[in-house]
């Protein structure tokens, strides 16, 4: 199980090499999760593989987007309601 502590890591890791991430190819990243899992080990004594890293900030990402897109269609919907309501007294 994951900490609060390991996930803003992981984040930090990847967000502070970005830029960096996205030049590498195949090997390249492999080596970056690689080099994610390495530091995360050593400061809480865990043994992640880089895989299990990589695999973790991709369930985080597609988590924030599926949130992101309910917050958005339920923000939508919420501004609709009083004009849905108007109408339907008006009407």
């Amino acid at each position: 199980m994951w900490t609060d502590a390991q996930l803003e890591l992981l984040i930090k890791e990847r967000k502070e090499n970005n830029v960096e991430y996205h030049d590498l190819i195949c090997n390249g990243k492999m080596q970056f999760w690689k080099a994610v899992s390495t530091k995360i080990n050593l400061e809480f004594g865990m043994s992640y593989s880089g895989k299990q890293c990589r695999e973790k900030f991709q369930s985080l990402v597609r988590a924030y987007n599926v949130s992101k897109l309910y917050t958005n269609l339920l923000l939508s919907f919420i501004t609709k309601v009083p004009k849905l309501i108007y109408h339907i007294i008006v009407y």
